[in-house]
């Protein structure tokens, strides 16, 4: 679990994504004005560390582009 607090640098990557940018001429996709996003744990009994990263990864860019993240029914033993 080591690192989960450290900023991931991203970059390296070969892909930068700007959620404001039009879409190429052939591609339709309806724009939507996302401003919360609730995720239901009520299932999770468990997350190993791939899905940590990746669950952070996800929140942090959530975060940047101003959307709100609610995690719930979440077990209390952890």
């Amino acid at each position: 679990m080591e690192g989960l607090d450290m900023s991931i640098d991203f970059k390296d990557l070969p892909v930068s994504i700007d959620w404001n940018a039009d879409l190429p001429a052939n591609i339709s996709v309806p724009k939507l004005d996302l401003h919360s996003l609730i995720l239901d744990f009520a299932a999770v009994s468990f997350l190993d560390i791939s899905a940590l990263k990746g669950l952070k990864t996800m929140l942090k860019e959530l975060i940047r582009i101003e959307v709100d993240v609610y995690i719930v029914a979440c077990d209390r033993k952890y």
